[in-house]
């Protein structure tokens, strides 16, 4: 389900920009991705334990329509996965994955003051899904599906021109993230920022 929203987003970018191209320069970017993550503590009768993330690669896409040279609106998406671990003291283990879509619209603002380089930084909303796959030998395998939510993100960057056409990104995004699932249980800090490497193409 994730391959077949990101394969239909990438195509979406490339008709969004095709109608757009008479106003603005536009900029398609392909990226990899790596996240670090909140972590969360609980306590019962039992005693307390903490939940905690360890991302893994992940992978998106983005559509830049530059308004001017200064200003920008960024539609993007990123499919993240990471670790799911449980840790009561000294003791740690492994017991299954998060996998989550976010999908992001932000405003930035450009600083360049050469057309080579081009940092910026800029902030929107965040739509986040996601679900828990645990597979332990104790619990089984199973799954939860995580509550959509609508939140907020921002993020910084810069983009390193190598032609006319093409350049280098680097881009921290920071997503408000604090899911729960349908049962309304006690949310979780996931609350990624989401560091990428992207391949960016302007027309």
């Amino acid at each position: 389900m994730r391959n077949k929203m990101l394969f239909s987003f990438i195509a979406a970018l490339f008709v969004t920009a095709t109608a757009s191209a008479q106003s603005g320069s536009n900029e398609v970017a392909l990226k990899v991705s790596n996240a670090s993550y909140s972590s969360t503590s609980f306590a019962d009768p039992d005693g307390s334990f903490d939940i905690s993330f360890k991302g893994r690669t992940g992978y998106g896409a983005s559509f830049n329509h530059y308004w001017t040279n200064r200003f920008s609106t960024e539609l993007g998406v990123d499919s993240l996965e990471s670790k799911l671990r449980v840790s009561s003291g000294p003791s740690s283990l492994d017991v299954g994955k998060l996998e989550a879509t976010a999908v992001t619209a932000l405003a930035q603002f450009h600083f360049a003051t050469t057309p080579r380089f081009d940092p910026y930084a800029g902030a929107g909303l965040a739509y986040m899904t996601g679900k828990f796959s645990v597979d332990d030998p104790d619990l089984g395998t199973d799954s939860v599906d995580l509550k959509n939510e609508t939140s907020w993100a921002a993020d910084a960057g810069i983009n390193v021109r190598v032609t006319p056409r093409t350049a280098i990104g680097l881009d921290a995004k920071y997503i408000a993230w604090r899911p729960t699932d349908d049962a309304d249980e006690d949310r979780l800090d996931v609350n990624p920022i989401v560091y990428s490497l992207s391949v960016r193409f302007r027309f």
